[in-house]
């Protein structure tokens, strides 16, 4: 096992165990704060840290970095801007199970697209996984859309 293999699936394994107990202080904050104060404070904080990272980084340079990225760095922001609203705005009408399961799709789709663009290798076990959490979502928006029918049917009821 190669020293970049390790550090990416540490990187990685350290980014979901941090995103599951931020989703979690999102859910509990959302009661008390507005989407959109949680949104403004969440993201100056985090852009504030990833500015301070580059300019320590890449010094004079950091201007002109951001310029060479061009339309594909804009969309990559724009992508990622929207990607962000979405998953905030989607505790408020969901699980936090709900959404970290679906949130899970995006490693489908990346396998996927890393297949088809890069013609990467998709081991017997990477297979394996995409289709059980294939099969685990369509499980799970089966069972909320059942939970809301019945969730109506007893309110009719009464």
């Amino acid at each position: 096992m190669s020293q970049n293999y390790k550090k990416g699936f540490l990187l990685s394994f350290i980014g979901v165990f941090s995103l599951t107990f931020d989703t979690l202080l999102i859910k509990l904050t959302s009661k008390d704060v507005s989407t959109w104060k949680l949104l403004f404070y969440r993201y100056s904080f985090y852009s504030i840290i990833v500015l301070l990272y580059n300019l320590q980084r890449f010094k004079n340079e950091l201007l002109i970095k951001t310029w060479k990225t061009g339309m594909s760095g804009f969309f990559l922001i724009l992508s990622l801007t929207i990607c962000n609203l979405c998953f905030i705005f989607s505790l408020n009408y969901t699980s936090i199970a709900n959404v970290l399961c679906i949130f899970s799709l995006s490693s489908i789709l990346t396998s996927l697209l890393g297949w088809l663009t890069f013609k990467q290798k998709l081991n017997w076990w990477t297979i394996l996984s995409l289709v059980s959490t294939t099969t685990i979502m369509i499980l799970i928006i089966y069972l909320g859309i059942e939970k809301e029918k019945n969730d109506k049917r007893k309110n009719n009821n009464i």
